[in-house]
């Protein structure tokens, strides 16, 4: 299932990141894992891709 909320700031605009969360099932523990499978900040993926692109790849090695 995935869920969605707000994580750190953009780093070209610093408006709060808009997070894709996949909750994973986890027979163990009581609560699920968790995993972001998206960033995204509309407003510099609209204006500025190539930067966009650049920075997260270099922040968190994937766009």
């Amino acid at each position: 299932m995935n869920k969605y909320r707000y994580g750190d700031p953009c780093p070209l605009c610093h408006a709060p990141l808009f997070l894709t969360v996949r909750q994973i099932p986890n027979g163990q523990f009581p609560f699920p894992n968790e995993r972001v499978t998206r960033r995204s900040c509309s407003t510099c993926e609209a204006v500025r891709l190539p930067q966009w692109e650049e920075a997260m790849t270099a922040l968190y090695g994937f766009v």
